[in-house]
Parts: structure tokens; sequence; C-alpha cells
């Protein structure tokens, strides 16, 4: 379930609310079925990682679709104690605008998403099962959890290097809760 704490540290767990709040940002759940559970639990590697985009909902690829984003790239990003895998590129986690749209499924771990958005500061908690859609233009950035770990697949507007080659950086200082 996705949490979003504005910058005064009010928290929402309502989907309802928490989507007004971050319009045009879209954030929901999709059901992981158990048998990618146990895949992800038992045999997830970065070579198989690619696997999980067959994992997507049928209604989610169909959005996709809609919104004329494609799939891009899965990931797995895990601590440094752990066994070593793809890390999140720091690049992200500082503040940024990018210039197409692009949508994630969390399918395990969890991250710190943060939005400025109309001079608030929103920051959204994603764990397994959320899903979240971020338009073009919107500024946000991301943060790890304690749990340094995260199992992420990614739908963008054109190829992930293309689309990360028009980010514009912006130099937000956040005054967001977490």
């Amino acid at each position: 379930m996705s949490i979003l704490i504005d910058q005064n540290g009010k928290v929402f767990a309502n989907k309802e609310k928490a989507n007004q709040l971050l319009l045009p940002v879209k954030i929901g759940k999709f059901e992981i079925k158990s048998e990618t559970k146990k895949f992800i639990e038992n045999d997830l590697n970065e070579l198989n990682v690619d696997t999980l985009f067959q994992c997507i909902p049928t209604e989610m690829k169909d959005f996709c679709q809609y919104k004329k984003i494609f799939p891009t790239k899965a990931s797995i990003f895990k601590s440094k104690q752990q066994e070593e895998t793809e890390k999140r590129s720091e690049v992200s986690q500082i503040p940024h605008i990018n210039a197409g749209d692009e949508i994630h499924f969390f399918f395990g771990g969890s991250y710190i998403i943060y939005f400025n958005q109309n001079g608030q500061h929103l920051s959204v908690i994603v764990e397994a099962g959320d899903w979240m859609f971020i338009p073009a233009d919107v500024e946000h950035w991301i943060k790890e959890t304690g749990d340094q770990y995260l199992v992420i697949v990614s739908y963008h507007c054109e190829p992930f290097d293309i689309f990360h080659s028009k980010v514009k950086y912006t130099a937000t200082k956040s005054r967001a809760y977490l």
C-alpha cells in the first residue's frame, strides 16, 4: 500500500485522497500472483529480471499502450551487504524533470519517491504491488528506505537511454517530510 506524506507530516493512506494530492501523478495497486512471488523469492536474478515484464496485468499493459509508453527496464537494487547487483543511479536521487511519461511497477522492497508540485513537497512510500504513473514535466527524485531493496519494472515513452538523456536537473532543496 502506498503512503503519501505531505510537507507538514500529514499521512494519507487512502488511494483516492493521495491521488488527488499528487495530480497529475497517479498511484495504484496491482496483483502479484503467487507464482510470481515464488519466482522473485527463489529464482530472480539480474539475468532473468526481464521475465517480470510478462507479469504485468493485462489492464496495466493496456493502460501503458494507451499512454504510448513501452517496456524499457527491469531492475533489482540491493544493499551493499547483499549480493552485488545493479545499484540505483545516484543521478535519480537528484531532483529532476523528465521530458516524457513513465510508469513503474514495484515487485519487491520499498522506496521513497519525492515530488515538488505547485510549491508543495510530497513523499510517497511505495512497496510491492504498487504502480506509479509519472507524467512528463513533474519534478521528482527517489531515496532508498531502510530496506535497501527494490525490484522494479519500468515503462517509458522512448528507449531508456534516450529517455534519461533528456532529464533536466533542478536545484530544489527538499522540504519533504522524510
